[in-house]
């Protein structure tokens, strides 16, 4: 996966977790949140969960592809915080 500027702009990084399954966001080295890729009826959703305190952003999103979800996932986080 390639960098999204709005990433670097904000001192954040994203790596794959050990399971494959999810992205791990980092921003000034701190794990702040994750981004689980699951399927869905065929397809793709995402699961996007702080990693302090558990609490999930739900949008419920349907996407063909795990890397289309994964990218969804990241275009909603950005929504979400106002970035």
């Amino acid at each position: 996966m390639t960098a999204h500027p709005w990433l670097k702009v904000r001192n954040a990084e994203i790596k794959p977790s050990a399971n494959g399954q999810s992205w791990l966001l980092y921003q000034g080295g701190r794990f702040i949140w994750v981004i689980g890729v699951l399927p869905a009826d065929g397809k793709f959703t995402n699961k996007i969960m702080e990693s302090i305190n558990g609490n999930q952003i739900q949008k419920g999103s349907i996407f063909d592809s795990d890397k289309d979800a994964l990218e969804g996932g990241l275009m909603e986080l950005k929504a979400h915080l106002g970035w």
